[in-house]
């Protein structure tokens, strides 16, 4: 029966968990679409923004296997039966090379407002009676990672799971809750769900998620006992670097950490330090000193293994018979206490400190080299300290040839008399602008890094990823960090400064560092004005390292991969309203959005970069920059590294940079990160100390 044609004024089309449509109101009975093609009409047209197509790709979609001539009849037939279901004759227009669904009316879809809205439902899979049609197969896809990616958001892990049961992360949160209620038994069950769907896929659970099934499973971590710990005045690059180490280890790429110094200098307390950020992450933490209760041959290692053996006797016994009897006697020789604690390693993690290494026994430090092969695979972190100038011949060899292998990181400590009261001091610009600026690292280049939007050289060193970045470019070359004018600890200014202004911010500061010729590592809004730094002023550039940037940042007609100014200001708006409570996060570094002290260290990171009005202002600021006409111009060695998921900056402008700049290097990164300071900086350091290497030896010759 064919329905009263009547003017329609809104159109429901619903597409997540099936197909039904709405005329003011009124839905349409699926008895109203006997020809398949009329409602896949309508379905295409509803998946599409605008709800309207060009008439060839209509026919591609739909009729990809016709002639042109008969699959425009199909079309008219279709459209003329969709016109019938939904009774209005201009239900569907066929016109001027388009087709479009109620071009008079309102169309109102579920996706789009699931899309707009992150309270909005997710009614279920999108158009799950047609998941072999090409045309549905890219927006199913968009909808169901939105869907996933809100949920862990929101932190919702059970219906993650069940959308998603190969999601490790989501398994692992629900582990840890039913451990945390004592139901250790639901845990594993959790475990062996998600090791089923993964040998499914032809893969096994991650290292992080089997250690967390370790964790749960089995029996509890012995701990040394910990004092009070010390405050590491001035020690925030060396706490930066074990802290490193650590997070290495945790992903089961331990090693040693050669703490050196001499009394006084605080090697125990940043051992201790560690120890304590081990403790919170539930490893083993176990110490041995050379003192008077740890005598003859491997005395210190023996103190460190005794509360292991004696309270996890379950782990001796997955030891050789000959090396789980040395244990129970109480005599192990070096092979046994190696292996005791590779398999605390492999159980839960484990951090051991041997500490006054200087006075050890020579089996002792003979076995650094087996635990550091051993921890080299496993989440251990073994600490070896020792007073530098008591070190003997054995200890110095034993060391070198440790970190030469790459098995040990070495982290001295100079005396606190010798370093700097304040790190952080300040430069005068030629316009009588305050700049502050720290140095970090005496390697054989300088490297200056020009920081984006907003920042603050003090705050950096609370961020581990920040830490990881700058502790391990101070270790290779003279890292100079600065707060342009307006932002951090530098004199606020009552509008952003220019890119000339932010050149003489630099000048200052590579003056008042002793710095005549630098490395420019740019990132973000400081890429334009390192590569403008870099043309007009190519004796002070050693070479450029460029980050997640671009050479201009709005939109123009001949550069579309910018930020439209609608989004721009919207961008803008949001962050002057929520500034300091890491609005944005979801732009800025998508990777751990849904990690709350990623959130409070963005946040944290707002607040000491800057005030609301700046910046909201720097980001309106961006506007005017534009440095394409000087790529060509610029002869420094330029390496560019972008994440090519970046939502912030697209990589469109890192390509023109690679394309523009004379022998310059891209890599594309994976990730959807544009803030340098949270998530993974391993990528990204792994290219930038080749590089550096490489113009270390430039300069060399």
């Amino acid at each position: 029966m064919t329905r009263q044609t009547r003017p329609v004024h809104r159109l429901d089309v619903h597409v997540l968990g099936g197909f039904a449509v709405e005329v003011d109101g009124v839905p349409i009975p699926p008895a109203s679409w006997p020809q398949r093609r009329a409602a896949d009409l309508v379905k295409l047209l509803a998946l599409e923004p605008g709800h309207r197509l060009p008439r060839d790709r209509v026919l591609d979609a739909l009729w990809p296997h016709l002639a042109p001539e008969a699959a425009a009849a199909a079309l008219h037939k279709a459209a003329h039966y969709a016109r019938r279901a939904l009774g209005e004759r201009d239900a569907v227009v066929v016109a001027g090379g388009v087709v479009a669904l109620a071009p008079g009316a309102e169309v109102r879809t579920d996706w789009e407002r699931f899309e707009a809205d992150p309270a909005a439902p997710y009614d279920g899979e999108l158009l799950p009676d047609d998941r072999y049609e090409e045309w549905t197969a890219a927006p199913r896809e968009r909808l169901r990672t939105l869907h996933r990616e809100r949920l862990r958001e929101q932190g919702r892990w059970e219906e993650l799971a069940r959308v998603d049961p190969a999601d490790e992360e989501a398994a692992r949160a629900l582990m840890r809750a039913a451990a945390a209620v004592g139901d250790r038994t639901g845990a594993v069950r959790r475990f062996r769900a998600l090791q089923a769907e993964l040998a499914d896929l032809g893969v096994q659970p991650s290292a992080a998620t089997r250690r967390l099934f370790v964790e749960v499973s089995r029996g509890p971590a012995v701990q040394a006992p910990l004092g009070t710990l010390e405050p590491l005045a001035r020690r925030a690059p060396e706490l930066a670097l074990a802290v490193d180490a650590l997070e290495a280890a945790e992903r089961d790429r331990g090693g040693l950490l050669l703490v050196t110094g001499e009394a006084g200098s605080g090697k125990t307390a940043l051992a201790e330090a560690i120890l304590a950020q081990a403790a919170q992450r539930r490893w083993h933490t176990l110490r041995g000193s050379t003192g008077d209760l740890a005598p003859g041959r491997l005395g210190v290692v023996r103190e460190a293994a005794a509360p292991l053996i004696a309270e996890r006797p379950d782990l001796i016994a997955n030891l050789a018979p000959g090396q789980a009897a040395e244990l129970g006697a109480g005599a192990p020789g070096a092979p046994a206490l190696a292996e005791l604690l590779a398999c605390a390693a492999t159980e839960r993690g484990c951090a051991v400190l041997l500490d006054e290494l200087h006075v050890a026994d020579e089996g002792t430090i003979d076995l650094l080299v087996p635990l550091a092969r051993a921890a080299a695979s496993r989440c251990l972190l073994v600490i070896a300290c020792w007073q530098t100038s008591q070190a003997r011949a054995q200890l110095q060899r034993t060391a070198a040839a440790l970190v030469a292998r790459r098995l040990a990181t070495p982290i001295t400590l100079e005396p606190l008399e010798a370093v700097v009261a304040g790190p952080t001091r300040y430069a005068t610009t030629s316009d009588g602008a305050r700049i502050a600026y720290q140095v970090h690292g005496d390697g054989p280049l300088d490297v200056v890094f020009v920081p984006g939007w907003v920042s603050n050289v003090e705050h950096y060193w609370e961020m581990p990823s920040a830490r990881r970045l700058f502790g391990r470019l101070a270790q290779r070359a003279r890292l100079i960090l600065w707060d342009k004018r307006g932002t951090g600890l530098s004199d606020p200014v009552a509008s952003p400064p220019t890119l000339e202004e932010r050149m003489l911010d630099m000048s200052a500061v590579m003056a008042a560092a002793g710095s005549e010729r630098a490395v420019l590592f740019g990132v973000s809004e400081g890429g334009p004005m390192s590569l403008r730094f870099a043309a007009e002023r190519p004796a002070a550039v050693t070479g450029l390292v460029l980050l997640a940037t671009a050479p201009r940042f709005y939109a123009a007609d001949d550069f579309p991969a910018g930020w439209a100014p609608a989004i721009a200001d919207r961008y803008a708006a949001e962050m002057y309203e929520h500034w300091g409570t890491g609005a944005l996060l979801e732009v800025f570094a998508r990777d751990v959005a849904h990690d709350p002290l990623s959130r409070e260290l963005f946040a944290r990171y707002q607040r000491a970069g800057a005030s609301p009005a700046m910046g909201r202002a720097m980001v309106e600021a961006m506007r005017d920059i534009d440095v394409r006409p000087l790529l060509g111009a610029i002869r420094a060695p330029t390496l560019v590294l972008h994440r090519t998921k970046d939502r912030m900056i697209p990589v469109e402008g890192a390509r023109l940079i690679a394309r523009e700049v004379p022998g310059a290097l891209l890599v594309e990164l994976t990730g959807r990160n544009h803030f340098p300071f949270l998530g993974d900086v391993d990528p990204v350091l792994d290219e930038i100390e080749p590089f550096l290497e490489r113009l270390e030896a430039g300069a060399g010759r």
